[in-house]
Parts: C-alpha cells; sequence; structure tokens
C-alpha cells in the first residue's frame, strides 16, 4: 500500500495501534462456511483380508506400485478391488462405481443407489445391525490477520443419538484445497488443488497451472490425478463453478481455463529438438492481443470449459465438441450418465464485465456425452474460432521449453509425419521447402525455420503482409455463424428479450424428468440485478413453466408479511428435499431467508402444479429462525444444512430435518467457540425501521412506512448501552457532559443489492471502537420489491442519496446517543457515490468520509469500466448499443454524478484505491482528490497497487478497514 503526494498520515496516528489490536480480536469470529455437506451413511462391517483378519478400517496405498499388502477382500457391496490401476505413483485399492450396471438406470435418488451396501465414515455398533448415521461436514474460511493469509479449515461433525445434536473434535484440519465436494453417498471427498506459476518466457505456454484433484476415503487418499497438463486454473465462482458427481460416483465433472495457446514472436526463431512435438496452432505476433474476458474479477479468465475425470482410468477429457464461444458453468450429470446440463454465456467481441451483472444472456444446454463424433460444420466452425484461417502460420510454437530454455519445433504439414527412431516427426537435417498454396489468400506451411538470415526475413514479410501488419483477432465468430453442435441442445429462448434472459443455475429433479432454474429477465431500465423466477422445463419436451413467478406492487401491501419475489445470485448445490419439497434462500429486506417450495408431478402427463406458494421456514420454525440470517449450504437424505448469523452473533451451522411436513426438527451443529469474549458483549442491533421520506431532500420523514409503495428501510447497529449514557443532549451537542457516539451512515453498492443482518468483521470492528453504524436499503436495493427496484434508475443521485439523508436524521431524532456534530459516512462502489453525494448536497451533516473506489463521474468512467451500460441504465438512458456516448448522454451522466457539487463538500475525505480495479477505475478516485484538493479540503490517498475493485485480498482489507476506522475516530 502506499500513500500518495499530500497525504499526511497525522489524522490517525493516535488511533491505529489501538483500532488494530480490536481487528486483531475479532479475527477469531471471521470463520464462514464456504462450503458444507449433510449425507445420512448406512454402517456396514469393515473389510477383511482374505486370511479373514480385520484391515483396521483403512486403505492402504503403494508408492510406485511397489510392496502391496495381502489381498484384501471386501465386505458385501464394497467398492470392487482394483488391482493394476495406478495414477500419479498411486496404486489405488478401489474400484469405483462398482455398481454401475445394475444400478446406471435407477430413476431413483442418486445417493441412496451409491450408497447401497457401501461403508460409511463412522461406525455405530448396536445388536450386531447395521445403523444409518447422519453426519455433516463443513470447509470454513477464516482470515488470519497477523500473517495475512486466508486458511482453510475442514471439520466433520456427528449426530450424538441422545442429545440429538452434532457435535466434532476439538480441533479442525488445515487444507490448501481450493474446493472440495462430498459424493452423494458420503463415502469420498474430491479435493482440488491449484497454484499458478510465473508466466514463461514469450513462446512458452503461459502461466501454466500446477493443479491436481485428489478423491479420499474416510481414512486415506484413494487416488491422486495432476491436471497440470490438462487445463489451467479450477473455477469456484458463482458463474462457472460447479462440480457435480455422476451417479455411480465413478466421475466428476467441473470447470476450468482452458490451457492458453503458446505465442511467438515475429523475430523469435525455432529451434530443432526431437524430443518435443508441436500442439497447436497459432500465429506470429499475437503474444500481446487482448483475449475477451469478464472484467472485474476475471482478468485471467478466457475460454472456460468443462472437463470430467474417470476415476478409474484416472484420467481427463475435455467436452471437445462444446463450442469455445459459450462459457460453460454448474455441470450436472443426467441420472443415466448420458448427457450432461449446463448453463452458459456466449462470449461476445467487446465482453462486458459479468461478477454481479445478471442482465447478461446465459442459457440452460445439455450435451449427449454418448455422441462424441464430429461432423464436418462443427469441425469447420472449431476450426474458424481457433484461427486456422488464410493468415494461420502453422507448427511454430511448442507448449514446453527446451532443457536450456529455447523453443523446440516440429513438422506438421496438415499430414501424419513421419516417425524416426526416438517416436518424434521427421525433424532430420536436410533442409526442406515450404509448400506454398495458390492465389491471393496464400497459406504459409512452415516445417522448420532456416538459419539463413534472408530466409527468415522471407517468412517474416510474407506474414506480416498477410497478418496485415501482425494486427490479428481473438474474437468469437459473428452471431449470425454460431451454429450448436449436433450434440447439443439449448432448453431455453437463446433470444435476449425473453423472460430468461439470464437463465442459470440448472438443478435436476431426482425423477430426472426435469430441470429446475432461475432465470432473471430483461428490463427496460437493464439494471444489473432485478426480481428472478424459479423456472422449470421438461427435459422430455421442452415445455417451459414457471414456478415462482415476480409479485406485483398490489401483492406486496406489506413488506413484513408479504413475499416481496425472489433475489438470489444462484441457487444451493442441491435445492430438493424429495421429490415434492424445494428448498433455497432469498433476501427479504434485512434479512437472508430460507424459503419452501411443495409442488407436485405426474410422470404420466408431465403436470407440475404448486401444492403450497413458497414461504419461509420460519413459518414452522419461528423460534429458530428470528433475528437470523440463514444461508442454505447443503440438502440430502431430508436434512437441510444452513449457515445462521446475526450482527452480534458469527456464524454457526444448523441441521434441519425435514423427513415430512409434520416431522420438523432443529438440529444444532456445536463448535468450539473463544471463550474470553462474544461479540454481544459490546454490539447491539435493533429492529429494522421501514421509512419513507416526505420531500425530495430527505429533510422530511415518516416511520412505520410497511404499507407504502415508497418505503425503505434502516438499520442502526451500535455500542451496548450504559447507563450514564442515557439522557437527553445539552447544548453543546453532548449527552449529559458525555461524548455522543459517533454515527456511520453506510450506503450499500450495486446499487441493486442490499445490506442484510449477518456477521460483519467490519461492522463489529467500527462498534468495538465506539461508534455506531446506519445500514440503509434505499429504494433500489434488492429484497423490497421489484417496483421498489425499478424506481431507481433515473433518479440515482437524488432519490436515494434523500433516504439516506433522511435516515440519519430518523437515527439522530430517536437515539439520545447520536449527535449531529459527529456523523460520518463510509462507502465503497456506488455506496462510495452516495458518501460523495452526501457530502456535497449536506456538507453541514456529514464531517468525514472514508470512500472505496468511488463512482464521481459516470460520464468519464463510461468509457473505462467494464460494465459500461451501467452508466446508461443507472442514469435512466436504458440499453445503449455498443454503450457509445453522446454529447447528450454525457451531460445527463455529468449530471447525476458527485462532481457537480465537489465545490461544496467540506468533509475531511479518505479515499482508498485499488489500482487494478476495472469496474470503477481508480482515475474516479483521483479525480475527486484533485477536486477536493482545488478546494482545499483535506483528503488523503491510500493506494493498493495490486488490488481490484473489492480490495479483497487479505492483508489489503485488513489494513483498509484499521485505517478507516482509525481516520474516522481522530475526525469527531
Amino acid at each position: 500500500m502506499d500513500e500518495k503526494e499530500g497525504d499526511s498520515g497525522e489524522y490517525a496516528g493516535r488511533h491505529e495501534a489501538e483500532v488494530a489490536d480490536c481487528v486483531l480480536d475479532l479475527s477469531v469470529f471471521t470463520r464462514t462456511p464456504i462450503y458444507g455437506a449433510v449425507r445420512e451413511v448406512e454402517v456396514t462391517r469393515p473389510l477383511r483380508r482374505a486370511s479373514g483378519q480385520p484391515v483396521g478400517g483403512e486403505e492402504h496405498a503403494v508408492e510406485n506400485g511397489q510392496g502391496a499388502p495381502a489381498p484384501v477382500e471386501a465386505a458385501e457391496g464394497a467398492p470392487e478391488i482394483a488391482q493394476s490401476a495406478t495414477a500419479s505413483g498411486l496404486a489405488r485399492f478401489f474400484r469405483f462405481g462398482a455398481g454401475k450396471d445394475a444400478g446406471a438406470g435407477a430413476a431413483g435418488s442418486a445417493s441412496a443407489a451409491a450408497r447401497n451396501g457401501h461403508g460409511s465414515a463412522r461406525q455405530v455398533k448396536g445388536n450386531g445391525q447395521a445403523r444409518v448415521q447422519p453426519v455433516t461436514y463443513a470447509l470454513w474460511e477464516s482470515r488470519d490477520v497477523e500473517s495475512t493469509r486466508l486458511r482453510k479449515v475442514e471439520k466433520q461433525y456427528a449426530l450424538d443419538p441422545v442429545d440429538h445434536v452434532f457435535s466434532s473434535a476439538p480441533f479442525a484440519t488445515e487444507t490448501e484445497a481450493v474446493a472440495v465436494s462430498l459424493s452423494p453417498s458420503g463415502l469420498y471427498m474430491a479435493k482440488f488443488f491449484h497454484e499458478k506459476t510465473p508466466p514463461g518466457a514469450r513462446g512458452t505456454a503461459l502461466n501454466r497451472v500446477k493443479g491436481s484433484i485428489e478423491i479420499w476415503s474416510s481414512s486415506s487418499i484413494v487416488i491422486s490425478i495432476d491436471t497440470s497438463m490438462e487445463h489451467g486454473a479450477f473455477c469456484t465462482d458463482e458463474w462457472f463453478g460447479g462440480f457435480s458427481w455422476s451417479s455411480t460416483e465413478d466421475r466428476i465433472a467441473y470447470v476450468a481455463e482452458q490451457k492458453p495457446e503458446p505465442t511467438l514472436g515475429y523475430w523469435e526463431k525455432i529451434k530443432d529438438n526431437k524430443k518435443k512435438k508441436v500442439r497447436h496452432i497459432t500465429r506470429r505476433g499475437t503474444e500481446f492481443l487482448d483475449d475477451p474476458h469478464f472484467g472485474e474479477a476475471y482478468n485471467r479468465l478466457a475460454h472456460p470449459s468443462i472437463f470430467i475425470v474417470d476415476l478409474n482410468a484416472a484420467s481427463i477429457k475435455r467436452l471437445r465438441r462444446l463450442p469455445r464461444w459459450l462459457a460453460p458453468g454448474e455441470p450436472c450429470f443426467s441420472l443415466d450418465e448420458k448427457h450432461m446440463f449446463f448453463h452458459a454465456v456466449p462470449i461476445s467481441e467487446v465482453q462486458l464485465g459479468l461478477r454481479y451483472c445478471y442482465n447478461r444472456p446465459c442459457a440452460i444446454y445439455s450435451y449427449d456425452l454418448e455422441d462424441e463424433g464430429e461432423d464436418d460444420d462443427d469441425a469447420k466452425q472449431e476450426r474458424e474460432f481457433d484461427h486456422e484461417d488464410e493468415n494461420a502460420v502453422e507448427a511454430y510454437p511448442v507448449g514446453e521449453e527446451d532443457d536450456d530454455g529455447e523453443v523446440g519445433s516440429h513438422n506438421d504439414d496438415h499430414e501424419e509425419p513421419d516417425q524416426d527412431d526416438d517416436g518424434a516427426g521427421n525433424s532430420g537435417d536436410g533442409d526442406e521447402d515450404n509448400d506454398r498454396g495458390e492465389g491471393a489468400e496464400m497459406e504459409v506451411f512452415v516445417d522448420r525455420m532456416e538459419d539463413d538470415v534472408q530466409d527468415a526475413d522471407h517468412h517474416l514479410t510474407r506474414q506480416m503482409q498477410q497478418l496485415g501488419l501482425g494486427i490479428a483477432s481473438r474474437a468469437p465468430p459473428a452471431l449470425e455463424n454460431r451454429r450448436l453442435p449436433s450434440c447439443m441442445q439449448c432448453w431455453t429462448s437463446e433470444t435476449a428479450d425473453t423472460i430468461d434472459l439470464c437463465a442459470r443455475c440448472p438443478r435436476l429433479h431426482p425423477s430426472g424428468r426435469y430441470l429446475v432454474f432461475l432465470s432473471t429477465p430483461r428490463t427496460k431500465s437493464n439494471v444489473h440485478n432485478a426480481t428472478s423466477r424459479l423456472r422449470l422445463v421438461d427435459v422430455k419436451d421442452g415445455s417451459l413453466q414457471t414456478l415462482v413467478d415476480i409479485p406485483t406492487a398490489k401483492e406486496i401491501s406489506h413488506i413484513h408479511t408479504d413475499f416481496p419475489g425472489l433475489y438470489c445470485a444462484s441457487l444451493p448445490r442441491n435445492i430438493f428435499v424429495d421429490e415434492q419439497t424445494i428448498v433455497l434462500d432469498s433476501v427479504w429486506g434485512f434479512w437472508v431467508l430460507p424459503m419452501v417450495l411443495n409442488i407436485s408431478f405426474e410422470l404420466a402427463t408431465a403436470g407440475v402444479s404448486l401444492t403450497r406458494p413458497l414461504r419461509p421456514l420460519s413459518d414452522d420454525l419461528p423460534d429458530v429462525f428470528d433475528s437470523y440470517s440463514s444461508e442454505v449450504l447443503d440438502i440430502s437424505d431430508g436434512y437441510v444444512l444452513l449457515s445462521q448469523s446475526n450482527p452480534a452473533r458469527p456464524p454457526e451451522l444448523v441441521v434441519v430435518k425435514m423427513k415430512s411436513d409434520e416431522d420438523i426438527e432443529v438440529l444444532h451443529v456445536l463448535d468450539m467457540r473463544p471463550e474470553e469474549f462474544s461479540v454481544e458483549d459490546f454490539l447491539h442491533f435493533d429492529d429494522e425501521e421501514t421509512l419513507e421520506i416526505l420531500n425530495e431532500s430527505g429533510t422530511e420523514h415518516r416511520d412505520g412506512a410497511e404499507e407504502s409503495p415508497n418505503r425503505f428501510q434502516a438499520m442502526i447497529v451500535s455500542p451496548v448501552t450504559d447507563d450514564h449514557r442515557d439522557g437527553a443532549h445539552n447544548a453543546e451537542g453532548d449527552i449529559n457532559g458525555v461524548a455522543p457516539v459517533p454515527l456511520i451512515c453506510m450506503p450499500h453498492g450495486g446499487p441493486h443489492s442490499s445490506h442484510v443482518a449477518k456477521f460483519s468483521l467490519a461492522i463489529a470492528a467500527i462498534v468495538r471502537s465506539g461508534m455506531a453504524v446506519l445500514l440503509v436499503n434505499f429504494r433500489g436495493s434488492t429484497g423490497l420489491g421489484e417496483d421498489s427496484l425499478q424506481s431507481l434508475p433515473g433518479r440515482i443521485g437524488s432519490q436515494d442519496v434523500a433516504e439516506c439523508i433522511a435516515a440519519t436524521e430518523w437515527a439522530i431524532k430517536t437515539n439520545p446517543r447520536f449527535s449531529r456534530s459527529a456523523v460520518g459516512v463510509l462507502g465503497g462502489s456506488h455506496g462510495g457515490f452516495l458518501g460523495a453525494h452526501l457530502c456535497g448536497q449536506r456538507p453541514g451533516l456529514y464531517r468525514a468520509a472514508v470512500l472505496r473506489n468511488p463512482v464521481v463521474n459516470i460520464a468519464t468512467m463510461s468509457g473505462s469500466t467494464d460494465i459500461p451500460d451501467w452508466c446508461f441504465a443507472e442514469c435512466g438512458l436504458g440499453p445503449s448499443s455498443g454503450c457509445v456516448v453522446s454529447s447528450d448522454s454525457i451531460f445527463r451522466m455529468m449530471l447525476k454524478s458527485p462532481i457537480v457539487y465537489h465545490d461544496q463538500v467540506r468533509a475531511r475525505t479518505l479515499l482508498q484505491l485499488g489500482s487494478k480495479d476495472q469496474r470503477v477505475p481508480a482515475s474516479q478516485g483521483l479525480e475527486w482528490r484533485r477536486a477536493l484538493v482545488h478546494n482545499k479540503v483535506p483528503c488523503h490517498v491510500s493506494w493498493y497497487p495490486e488490488s481490484g475493485h473489492a480490495l479483497a485480498e487479505i492483508g489489503v482489507l485488513d489494513h483498509a478497514l484499521v485505517q478507516a476506522i482509525a481516520f474516522l475516530l481522530a475526525a469527531f
């Protein structure tokens, strides 16, 4: 982190040490479950040796296939023994999916089929009979502040049959896995690892990723497969992540970045090397071309694809007929394992940012895994995208370096090369002439680069002529030239003007007949996040229907009792409790609530209907979910695994047993927690208040507006009250002579997102430092209804600003601990946009501001952001073809921006900027700093050279938090 010129650093020196200690103390509460699984497993007798002696519950691995133990015979129904298969030097004794032929076609529960007769992770003895035992697994992520590391730890929890709670061992196990996936039966755990190596020299494969997949049983590793030569990094994000086990548990599908094409400079020579073969066809001079990527947080991801690992063959294959103009995610095997379902985003020549943008075209597809042939049209289309055209120079680069770092060579003349004794292509000492085609579009086939300078210059001149002075394109084919291969089918409309504009997260119904998916429609305003629908497609006849629709304004008469609509970025990996019950979570006001939907279906008539509409699970269990945000992590065997938290309670796990509507039981998961103190000792949060502004400036408002169509909400999180602080304000603004509690207004970003009442280290640290936080969900936020959300485009900078001002006035008026003399603002992205506006429009109210990557001038941002369509949409200009500005649009963008109020700002300001921010470029913050310095307003800048928009890196995030709190404390 660097501080730009003009920063004194004196503003926070006396507070930074104590704030840093506060953040360090609270970091023990930062554990967040990023993966969870619950399984009901059946226990059988252990494996036994041929002699009849117990193995002891361990699977044995043998290095390099040497020294195998005595043969082992399995218990009845246990995985088949594989005596000879090896992978990465590790001998395997299990044959995955032993019952594949018998159970592949069953249309029942995949987990039940895989679990039939298998062993278990935990044995429960009782009367000599096998018993079913539910177990829970969680992967927790926590921030190690002192060593600036993001740590991941694994814990397993078993149900105590007496106390009916899940408990675990006192210590967790740290893992370096980027992702994990528990098999449906609970017998195997897949762990995925990758790490990036420094970029290679020019002419080699760029950013080769060392990766591996490990499969673990209950007591040891079963197989390890190296992925380094197959693909790049694994995708684990909300768009392209997802892991799917086949029903027989012998294959896993996942998404990873395809290996990049190697490049070669115009003057780079190729060295003869018989040991290396050319694996790619590419152009010279393309090493600096920009591949279309998906914007902020995706700068290293350009061509994700679906890969399938065969655990028995220890092999990995890509779905090779999947067009490269589609970026897939969320793969899912069909029950018979003959098809793969997934969603996919089309790749454009000018790719807009994807992160948090659900107005991007996305469709649901299927892929026939048994149709691996390739017809002429498919092959031609793939070649077009891979640049095998008249400008291509073939057989140049090699994906690996020689021992001395030089680039190897290999012959390739569109024919199978002759093989010499060592198996390499024809690479003898004799010179060979280059074959040249006829006509204006002449192709150059280079077998081997001559050492002669004149000949090399001749090739270079010809190539540069054909390339148009080396300018090439990696753009995908034009829209009208895109065709799906015969093995693929699109299940949602591919046109962009339907309700299924952004169809994603396909989830296979237990019958195998239906896909349920999330769908966000295109809106007239073209906002990035709107109310979604839950949709269903019959994969037998292609019919579509809506399970959960978007409620109208009339249907949301009261915000606390009437469902406002479906607001979730994605669906849980499994949403089916059984064939008739769906559980997912959605934002409702300030809360994330688990929701239940009951359906009935008839396979004979393909009829699907709702027996009970979507409703909160809290209707059945009000005491469990009251004042908690609960996110669904996993569903299996009638158990729902949830992560619960609120501003005063760090995340904890809860299991809800839902075997039937009448038999709903809550099973708590006990875990070790710090005993020194709890967050509830110093932090209190009030119930949310529903407000309505009565004038355009926000100076007049009323509370209790739950039934108003213009309602918005606010919540106060504050230090625990001391008796001596109760009382009225005195003339100096103090409370009975005691300094008031500083109030920090914190508007969220987006703007179409929301604050949710769950645990936040940042809020807890601010409160423990003696300040209160005002969270504002203004109109335009998610969780308040579609009409409320659509009221904001065209009114940013006025409506949202007025509601933040009204919320601040309400908090000061209703809470005697707050004073107008100690009010600040903290926000990032659109929250920073609002913070800058608040300081400019109400300079007498907001005395200090911390702005993280703020939007300050939409007009100048529109040409450099990865989401230029956001600039048009939020300024009320709607969709814009090509996002090209005009003089009128620039003027309207400027009028909505905080920069027009810069001369009224008096609040001392701290700007925290990420140098690599593609969403709101750092130039926005620097523009604000330039304006404030010109007006002689104190302005400090922290510059994070390797950070993007979220400032999410572990060291950066904590530094920014400490600095922000210290800065605000020093201002009051």
